[in-house]
């Protein structure tokens, strides 16, 4: 039976092509997916793959890439490119490369299911349908580079094992004395790939005919499942607690004593591995937990001031606060996502700036989500902040200083919206976005032509309205809910504002809610 593999990025694309394939192909070939050009290299590497439909442009690795890789490695395999552009220079790259023929999406059925019908016709009659991409016995290897080979077939077994898949099909029980004579030990390390290489090198060189071991990543974790006789699994485990004790990286090590909970092995191990993460200086606060909205808060205003000299210790603090609260791993780096997405939100003049960084070292997103390590994320957050605030500068200069004053308006203007309820005055408000009130008075009314005072006022004063018109709450309420605590001041207030009393206001609009 021949196989097709479908590369695309996105989902309900692929589950399209896939029914289309199935519905031609039934009972004569399997369909297959990945989401990515990496994914379908492991998976190429590892099992028969008879061609390749595959996206032009996707995340980590797009079609030409795929193309590239797979030259590189020696594997010759029909691939057939899709894409949602008529681009003639993609056409004319990827037929040079070898692809079958390039169709534009949404695909046409008669003519995939035609063109990919002739593709494993060819491949049947060039006799290139073989496991793993290999040729048959007395032929040439059609992969060049067996190490990147081996890593790629190694990463494609681990990530099955790992996800608790097709366990029987990669190690089919043996039996003896009626007991499976198999088990998986999961190892993985946040360190370096590195690290585990040499430590599961030296377990393979010391390890009996019949122990596997498979190497992989999950995200930021690197792992190794070590496939073992039951006999051997104290051996293994103590093994590798003594090649680890007094390392000093960061480990995670689980057992299991059926390959059928393999991904529950898996798990555990990067759980032991996740009470590592924080490897910060704890900063201790009784009164500060998470979320850390008003840090959050500095954080965003020291960037849009552009202050590395108030950012930094601002960074540090938020770390050591995210350790004395032992915030969950995942939620942490959610968490300081949200901080990249509320700078772009508050400075429109970042998008750009954090824009240009993307898929690159300096790809702050990509940091967060990727490193293994607490310290990992603090040090590549103040290096890519450090440049984002550098090319911000840069921006405004060329701008020049409006730009600047128009976001401390802004900010101004979203504090008293935020906080108009309360006892607020202008030294309030300057204490909290770290200006001088001088400065803030005076700039606030060369920009909105009105002093913060009346600013004040006439936003209290329209909330009040629409209380009265919504409402019926007694006016002293309404008063409190606005932030005047004195009703004689809110009843001059409001007919300075509306040139009616609270009490007329409310007639003139009686039934209106």
């Amino acid at each position: 039976m021949s196989s097709i593999l479908i590369v695309d990025d996105e989902q309900h694309i692929r589950e399209s092509i896939a029914r289309i394939l199935e519905k031609r192909f039934s009972g004569e070939s399997v369909i297959r997916q990945a989401a990515n050009g990496l994914e379908a290299l492991e998976m190429i590497c590892a099992i028969p793959i008879d061609l390749i439909i595959a996206d032009i442009k996707m995340p980590l690795c797009g079609g030409v890439e795929l193309m590239r890789k797979l030259k590189s490695l020696g594997l010759r395999k029909h691939l057939i490119i899709l894409s949602s552009f008529d681009d003639y220079a993609f056409v004319r790259e990827t037929l040079k490369m070898g692809a079958v023929d390039y169709l534009l999406k949404p695909v046409a059925p008669e003519e995939l299911c035609a063109l990919a019908a002739n593709c494993l016709a060819e491949t049947a009659r060039e006799g290139l349908h073989a496991p793993a991409g290999k040729q048959a016995a007395g032929t040439p290897a059609l992969f060049r580079d067996d190490a990147e080979y081996r890593r790629l077939e190694q990463r494609y077994y681990f990530t099955r094992l790992a996800a608790g898949k097709a366990w029987e099909e990669l190690f089919p029980p043996r039996k003896e004395g009626g007991r499976d004579e198999k088990n998986a030990v999961f190892f993985a390390t946040a360190d370096s790939e590195d690290l585990l290489t040499r430590f599961t090198t030296s377990l393979e060189h010391d390890s009996p005919a019949g122990c596997r071991i498979f190497r992989g990543a999950e995200g930021p974790y690197f792992g190794a499942a070590i496939v073992s006789r039951r006999e051997k699994l104290t051996e293994k485990r103590e093994n590798l607690s003594r090649l680890v004790s007094g390392q000093c990286g960061r480990f995670g090590i689980s057992t299991v004593k059926d390959l059928k909970h393999a991904a529950t092995a898996w798990q555990e191990a990067l759980g032991e591995l996740a009470k590592q993460f924080y490897d910060v200086r704890e900063e201790w606060d009784p009164e500060e937990h998470y979320p850390f909205e008003e840090l959050k808060a500095r954080l965003i205003n020291a960037l849009c001031d552009c202050s590395t000299e108030n950012l930094r210790p601002l960074l540090d603090r938020l770390f050591g606060l995210l350790k004395q609260d032992r915030v969950p791993v995942d939620e942490a780096r959610r968490f300081l996502c949200s901080l990249v997405y509320g700078l772009m939100e508050a400075d429109a003049g970042y998008i750009s700036v954090i824009g240009k960084y993307k898929f690159t070292g300096k790809d702050l997103v990509r940091i967060i989500q990727s490193e293994a390590s607490a310290s990992g994320i603090l040090r590549g957050m103040h290096e890519c902040l450090d440049c984002y605030i550098r090319e911000r500068l840069a921006l405004r200069e060329q701008q020049g200083a409006a730009d600047i004053e128009d976001y401390t308006v802004r900010r101004i203007k979203k504090f008293i919206e935020t906080n108009y309820r309360r006892r607020i005055s202008l030294k309030i408000i300057s204490q909290k976005l770290e200006l001088h009130p001088n400065y803030l008075s005076t700039l606030f009314r060369q920009k909105t032509g009105v002093t913060y005072g009346h600013y004040l006022r006439h936003l209290r004063i329209e909330k009040a309205k629409a209380l009265i018109k919504m409402t019926n709450l007694k006016l002293y309420s309404v008063a409190d809910q606005v932030g005047y605590k004195d009703n004689a001041r809110f009843y001059r207030a409001f007919k300075e504002e509306t040139g009616v009393s609270p009490i007329a206001y409310r007639n003139q609009n009686a039934g209106g809610g």
